[in-house]
């Protein structure tokens, strides 16, 4: 999973995917990997592929707030507002209850653009 998320950084989105998918062969409910895996498809512009893991993500851990974070903007790609907005909206409630300031107000940033445009 580790390097799985290092690739993410390197912005090697498939070789990241294919670790996360031998996270799954040990671990078939790691929202973690559902996550990163997620992300990496965001990143390729798979972005239906990219919500479906998300979607995994939260019902298997609700309280991840990347989960929503992304899915968030998952959701905006795949031209669904109020979605987005109600995921973005979640996103920053739970960064707040984990004192995570920067990125409940990216979040809560994003809210006010998508609202705007």
């Amino acid at each position: 999973m580790e390097r799985g998320y290092k690739r993410i950084e390197k912005k090697d989105y498939k070789g990241a995917i294919e670790d996360f998918n031998q996270v799954f062969k040990i671990e078939p409910n790691n929202a973690y990997a559902y996550v990163g895996r997620g992300l990496a498809s965001f990143s390729l512009e798979q972005y239906q592929v990219a919500k479906m893991d998300f979607d995994k993500a939260v019902e298997i851990n609700p309280d991840i707030a990347y989960a929503y974070y992304f899915r968030g903007f998952a959701n905006y790609a795949l031209k669904d507002r109020q979605g987005a907005i109600a995921d973005l909206r979640k996103a920053s409630m739970l960064f707040k209850k984990e004192r995570n300031q920067d990125f409940a107000q990216k979040a809560d940033t994003a809210i006010k653009n998508i609202e705007a445009s």
